[in-house]
């Protein structure tokens, strides 16, 4: 077999690290392209954390004004000072029904000093039961205002409550809440993303929740999971909340999870906590996020850099290729070729060996050139020598 000559040993060595440079830029943006869809993922995460805390700070404003409004209604304030149940009823029912239709106020509370409930609005046949929710407690201490989300018996509520006072007397607590279960739907309007919320069961009431269920002819759905409950979803995929790790231990600023489906990359789940007002972790968001438009686009990034990383390398080692043959080769191969023809020469009694290589630039093959071309200077002058001495010998051998 012959041997390989050493310009296709280095074309074949140039070839593979051309080869090995496209491998190693395709794993270089496979981890850029994973980075990117990470980051994508924990950024909307952080998004959709920032949104849920925002909607709930305005929702928060929003009761703390309409509640301002109430409390500075004459009307409400002698009704419930008369302890007027039925009057103050007649008087609130009205603009409840109001507050629930515009604002989306669902519960609204007259509460005694003794935080004994006076009147619920929303449901007036329930009363006389002590109020101990922390919003609650708060507001007592500081006598101003408080609020919180806490959780009932089937969900969260965001409650504000204000100290109803007059002439410098406390008639009580006025209370207005909200449940959330509106917050998903908008923070999709707002980010295109999917959400779900659960909740850890031992902070709800079972039994509640089944008739919560069959009263808006809902699934029970309390058994699908060991220890929490959706709450609430944009989506009835309910493989979003498939999650080995314990609510209480999720980071404060929440994590991406993985991908939804091997099947379909490009939706990547995240999850952050929610805590009630005891800061308590009682349950979880979980965010699908689409990232197909992003994905398609570092796809399209990454070819382009592989493609030009390849053909800058195919460059590169045409040019090496090119400067070894200009700089080393081609003159190598006028060498071979004064070597090649150098015995018929001699034999033929042509020593003239002076100036059949010229030397080029004085690099290292300059510098072989050089030696080269003395070295056949000095073998032509010496086998000159020898034979004008021989010749000189059969002269003299020949007078003799």
């Amino acid at each position: 077999m012959p041997a390989l000559s050493i310009k296709l040993k280095l074309m074949t060595a140039l070839l593979a690290g051309v080869t090995a440079i496209a491998l190693v830029s395709m794993g270089l943006t496979r981890f850029v392209y994973d980075r990117a869809m990470h980051v994508a993922a924990a950024q909307a995460v952080r998004h959709a954390q920032a949104a849920f805390d925002e909607l709930e700070q305005n929702d928060v404003d929003k009761l703390a004004a309409l509640i301002d409004g109430l409390a500075s209604n004459e009307a409400y304030q002698s009704a419930f000072l008369a302890r007027d149940r039925e009057k103050l009823y007649a008087l609130a029912r009205p603009l409840f029904e109001e507050l629930r239709r515009e604002h989306s106020v669902t519960h609204w509370y007259f509460i005694t000093p003794e935080r004994i409930c006076f009147l619920r609005v929303h449901a007036p046949g329930l009363n006389g039961d002590r109020i101990d929710r922390l919003t609650l407690q708060r507001a007592a201490f500081v006598q101003s205002y408080a609020a919180g989300k806490e959780l009932g018996a089937t969900a969260f509520a965001l409650r504000v409550v204000k100290p109803l006072v007059r002439d410098g007397k406390l008639l009580g607590y006025l209370e207005l809440a909200e449940e959330m279960d509106h917050f998903l739907g908008r923070m999709k309007k707002q980010t295109g993303d999917e959400f779900g919320l659960l909740v850890e069961k031992r902070f709800l009431d079972p039994g509640e929740w089944a008739r919560m269920k069959a009263n808006s002819r809902q699934r029970d759905n309390w058994g699908d999971h060991a220890d929490v409950v959706v709450v609430d979803s944009t989506t009835r995929g309910e493989r979003l909340f498939d999650f080995a790790r314990r609510l209480k231990d999720l980071p404060d600023e929440g994590t991406v999870i993985d991908s939804l489906d091997r099947s379909l990359p490009e939706r990547i789940r995240g999850v952050f906590p929610v805590r009630d007002a005891y800061e308590r972790k009682v349950g979880a968001v979980f965010v699908l996020h689409d990232t197909s438009r992003l994905r398609s686009g570092v796809d399209e990034v990454r070819l382009r850099v592989v493609a030009v990383v390849v053909l800058m390398a195919l460059g590169l080692a045409a040019l090496v290729i090119f400067l070894l043959d200009a700089l080393v080769f081609d003159r190598l191969k006028r060498v071979s070729a004064v070597v090649e023809h150098l015995p018929q020469r001699l034999r033929s009694g042509d020593y003239s060996l002076e100036g059949r290589i010229t030397p080029g630039p004085p690099d290292e093959i300059g510098q072989f050139e050089r030696f080269f071309a003395r070295f056949l200077g000095s073998l032509g002058a010496t086998l000159r020598d020898l034979t004008g001495e021989r010749e000189e010998r059969r002269r003299r051998d020949g007078r003799s």
